[in-house]
């Protein structure tokens, strides 16, 4: 966070309100888990089909 204060003004004012982070992090990591889970879906119609 040092490098981004000193250097690029406007990023560390965005970045740097407390819950930015948790935001971006939160959104993030639920476009992960839902892309995930589709994938295992695709692989359990997968191995049903041969059942």
């Amino acid at each position: 966070m040092m490098f981004i204060s000193i250097y690029y003004a406007p990023l560390h004012l965005t970045l740097g309100r407390p819950h930015t982070i948790t935001v971006l992090g939160t959104v993030t990591k639920t476009f992960l888990i839902m892309d995930l889970l589709s994938k295992i879906q695709c692989v359990i119609s997968a191995f049903n089909v041969y059942s």
